[in-house]
C-alpha cells in the first residue's frame, strides 16, 4: 500500500491485483512519518481487476467510495459499508460477478452510475432511507435480482438503473419519485406488476420495454408524458387505464403489447405519437377522446382485432399508415375537423362503411376496398386523378356527399369507378349544375339525391339508368322561386326515359316561407311524393308543414292519404315529444 501525503486520503495501488490477498480489511487510520491520518475515503480504481480478494471490510470514518474503486473484483463475495459512507461513485462494484448482498447504509445520499452495474450473483440488496438518486445502470445487468424497494428519499431513478435485471419479479417505488429515466426496466423479463406513485410526472423512453412478464400496471395520477417504447413488447399486459393527468402519449408507448383487449385514453392526452399501439393484436376496441387532435403514423398499425374506430371532431390529421394491417376493421367514422390522412393509412383493412363528416378532407387513396360498401364523405373525397380512378372502391352500393362541389372529373370517378352503386345522395352538394352524363351508365342506381341548388340537368344526365325507381328533387335553400323548382321537376318528369318506373320525391324546406307552395307546384308539374313533417318541424326555418299540405289538397278535392281526424290527440303527442308549441292559429 502507497499513501499519499494528502490529508485524509489513502491511496491503495492497483498493483494488489493478481498476486494480492483474499480478505482486505481496510484501516480507518494510518501514520505517516509520525503522523496519523484518517481514511476517508478511497480512491478512484484502488481495487481495480483484484480478481483473488472475496471479502472487503470498509471502516467507518470512510465517507466515499470514488469511481471503479472495486470494479471487476471477480471474487468478490462480501462488502461491509460503514454508516459513514455518503456516497458511491460511478462503477465502484461493477462486474463484481460473486457478490451475493449488499446493504447501503442510511448515511449514503447518491448511488453512481453502474455503481453495482453486472453483479450477476447479487440476490439483495437494501437501498438506506437517505439515498435521493440512482444513478444510470447502477444496477443494470443483476440478472439474480427478484426484489428491490425504492425507499422514499429516492426522487429520481436513472436511466438503465435496473435494466436486464432478469429475475427481478417485484419492485416497489417509494412516493418521492418523480422521473423514471429511459430503460430504467427495460427487459426485466420476470417483472409482472408495477405501480407507479402519484408523484411520478414522466415515465421515460423505454422504461419497462421487453417486460414481457407483465401483467399488472397502475400509472400514478401525476404522470404527464409516457415516453417512446415505454411499454413496448409488454406481450403479457392485457389492459392499461391511462389517468386524467397525461397529455401525451411517446411513439411504440406500447408497440407489440400483443395481449392487449383494453385501453382508456383520457380526455386529457392530445398527441398519440407514432406507432404506438402498433401490433396490439388482441385489441378490439378503441376510444380516442375529443382532446387528441393528431393521430400518428402507424399508430393502430397490425391491431388486428379492431373492427371499428371513430375518429373524434379534435383530430385535424391521421398519420400514414395508421391503421395499415387492421384486418377486423370494417367500420371508420371521422370527425368534421380532419384535413389530412396520410398514405397507406387504410391499406390492408377490410371496410364496409367508410364516413367521414370533414367538409376538407381531400382524397388520399382507400385503395379497392373490397367489402367496401358505404362511403359518406366531401365532394373532394370523389375528385380523383384519372391516373387513380383504377383504384377506386369497386363495390360502394351507397354514396352520400356532405358537403362541397363535385367537379365535372369527380362525376367521371363516379360514373366509372362506382358502377355498383345503388342510392347516391348529393341533396348537400353545392353545384348549381351536374356534368352531361354525370349518371348515365350506372346500371344499378336505385335512389337518386339531386343537389338542392340544381338549376340546370342535362338530357342525357340520368341515360341508361335502367334501375333508377326514385329522384328526389330538394329545396333544401330555397334559392328558387317555387314556379322555378317545379320546372326543373317537370322536366325530369317528361325527359325521364324510363318515366314509368321511377318515383319522383321533392323534399321542400321552407327558409322563403314557400315551403308549401314549392311542394303544390312540384306536384302539378309531376312529382309523385312529397317528403314533409309534421307542423313544418325540421333544420333551419323548418321543411314543409306536410298537415298545412294536406289540408290544402282536401279543400281541392285531392284525398292525400293521411288520417287527421284526431288533430288534438296528434298535437298533444307532437308537443310531448318534440317539447314545441303549436301555434294556436
Amino acid at each position: 500500500m502507497l499513501f499519499s501525503s494528502h490529508n485524509f486520503i489513502i491511496l491503495f495501488v492497483s498493483f494488489l491485483s493478481r498476486f494480492g490477498p483474499t480478505a482486505i480489511v481496510i484501516p480507518s487510520t494510518v501514520t505517516i512519518e509520525g503522523i496519523e491520518f484518517s481514511v476517508t475515503s478511497i480512491r478512484y480504481g484502488a481495487f481495480y481487476n483484484c480478481e483473488n480478494i472475496t471479502d472487503i471490510v470498509i471502516p467507518e470514518g470512510v465517507k466515499a467510495i470514488k469511481s471503479s474503486t472495486f470494479s471487476y473484483c471477480y471474487r468478490l463475495t462480501s462488502v461491509t459499508l460503514p454508516n459513514s459512507v455518503e456516497s458511491i461513485g460511478q462503477g465502484a462494484f461493477s462486474s463484481c460477478y460473486l457478490l451475493t448482498s449488499i446493504t447501503i447504509p442510511n448515511s449514503v445520499t447518491s448511488i453512481g452510475e453502474e455503481a453495482f452495474s453486472y453483479c450477476e450473483s447479487l440476490t439483495s440488496v437494501t437501498i438506506g432511507n437517505s439515498v435521493t438518486s440512482i444513478g444510470n445502470g447502477a444496477f443494470g445487468g443483476c440478472s439474480s435480482l427478484t426484489s428491490i424497494t425504492i425507499p422514499n428519499s429516492v426522487t429520481s431513478i436513472g436511466d438503465w438503473a435496473f435494466q436486464y435485471c432478469d429475475a427481478l419479479t417485484s419492485v416497489t417505488i417509494g412516493n418521492s419519485v418523480t422521473s423514471i429515466g429511459e430503460y430504467a426496466f427495460g427487459d426485466c423479463y420476470s417483472l409482472t406488476s408495477i405501480t407507479i406513485p402519484n408523484s411520478v410526472t414522466s415515465i421515460g423512453e423505454s422504461a419497462f420495454h421487453n417486460c414481457n412478464s407483465l401483467t399488472s400496471v397502475t400509472i400514478g395520477n401525476s404522470v404527464t408524458s409516457i415516453g417512446s417504447s415505454a411499454f413496448s413488447n409488454c406481450t403479457a399486459l392485457t389492459s392499461i387505464t391511462i389517468p386524467n393527468s397525461v397529455t401525451s402519449i411517446g411513439g411504440n408507448a406500447f408497440n407489440g403489447c400483443s395481449a392487449l383487449t383494453s385501453v382508456t385514453i383520457p380526455n386529457s392526452v392530445t398527441s398519440i405519437g407514432y406507432e404506438a399501439f402498433n401490433g396490439c393484436s388482441s385489441l378490439t376496441s378503441i376510444t380516442i377522446p375529443n382532446s387528441v387532435t393528431s393521430i400518428g403514423e402507424g399508430v393502430f398499425r397490425d391491431c388486428t382485432s379492431i373492427t371499428s374506430i371513430t375518429i373524434p371532431n379534435s383530430v385535424t390529421s391521421i398519420g400514414s399508415s395508421a391503421f395499415r394491417g387492421c384486418s377486423a376493421l370494417t367500420s371508420v367514422t371521422i370527425g368534421n375537423s380532419v384535413t389530412s390522412i396520410g398514405e397507406g393509412a387504410f391499406d390492408g383493412t377490410n371496410l364496409t362503411s367508410f364516413i367521414c363528416y370533414s367538409p376538407s378532407l381531400t382524397y388520399f387513396g382507400l385503395g379497392t376496398q373490397p367489402q367496401l360498401d358505404t362511403i359518406v364523405a366531401p365532394a373532394a373525397f370523389f375528385d380523383v386523378e384519372e391516373a387513380d380512378w383504377t383504384s377506386a372502391p369497386k363495390h360502394v352500393r351507397y354514396a352520400r356527399v356532405i358537403a362541397g362541389e363535385l367537379t365535372e372529373n369527380a362525376f367521371g370517378v363516379i360514373n366509372r369507378s362506382y358502377k355498383t352503386l345503388k342510392v347516391l345522395d348529393l341533396e348537400a352538394a353545392t353545384n348549381t349544375s351536374i356534368a352531361d352524363e354525370a349518371f348515365k351508365g350506372c346500371y344499378n342506381l336505385d335512389s337518386l339525391y339531386l343537389p338542392s341548388n340544381l338549376s340546370y340537368i342535362p338530357y342525357m344526365a340520368i341515360a341508361d339508368c335502367k334501375s333508377l325507381k326514385s329522384i328526389n328533387i330538394p329545396a333544401t335553400v330555397e334559392t328558387a322561386m317555387p314556379h322555378v323548382f317545379a320546372s326543373q321537376v317537370e322536366y325530369f318528369h317528361k325527359n325521364l326515359k324510363y318515366r314509368e318506373n321511377v318515383v319522383i320525391s321533392v323534399h321542400p324546406h321552407n327558409d322563403r316561407g314557400t315551403g308549401v307552395a314549392s311542394a303544390e307546384l312540384a306536384l302539378l308539374a309531376g312529382a309523385d311524393r312529397v317528403e314533409g313533417t309534421l307542423f313544418g318541424n325540421g333544420e333551419r326555418t323548418g321543411n314543409v308543414d306536410i298537415i298545412t299540405l294536406a289540408m290544402n289538397m282536401f279543400s281541392q278535392g285531392v284525398d292525400p292519404e293521411l288520417n287527421f281526424e284526431n288533430m288534438p290527440e296528434i298535437v298533444e303527442v307532437y308537443e310531448k315529444v318534440t317539447r314545441m308549441h303549436v301555434y294556436e292559429r
